[in-house]
């Protein structure tokens, strides 16, 4: 049973936390206005707005694999951080790629950067709602 300081404090990180991954989905959210903006950047058309959204939906049974496997993961907090450092990491680079990469590479750099991430995302997405209970 937890006390009332260690209930407070984990309502307080799950307040936070969600509050800034809403946001983060919003700003940076697959099928957003400024997520199709930048594919049309790219020179992407609405076929490729269409796969890359449908892209989430696919990669989607990463979360059920994960699951299966997670009695062999032994450090669920290290595993949480872990992969929301590399679907952040990912997911920023989508930024950069006109920066970095010849122009003819940009929709396959961009298709590479956004399965990684969703992937580091997905691995991650079945514990992260058991956070605050992770630090009792």
């Amino acid at each position: 049973m937890l006390t009332r300081g260690e209930t407070n404090r984990a309502l307080h990180a799950f307040t936070v936390s969600s509050g800034l991954f809403g946001a983060w989905g919003q700003t940076l959210g697959m099928g957003t206005a400024v997520f199709t903006g930048y594919i049309l950047s790219l020179g992407g058309t609405a076929s490729d707005i269409a796969f890359y959204t449908a892209l989430a939906s696919l990669m989607a049974p990463v979360q059920i694999l994960v699951s299966l496997f997670s009695r062999w993961i032994p450090n669920k907090k290290r595993w949480i951080l872990y992969n929301g450092f590399l679907e952040s990491l990912f997911r920023g680079l989508l930024v950069a790629i006109p920066f970095l990469f010849v122009e003819s590479l940009h929709k396959q750099i961009l298709l590479l950067f956004l399965a990684l991430g969703l992937v580091a995302g997905f691995m991650y997405t079945p514990f992260y709602s058991g956070w605050p209970a992770l630090f009792r």
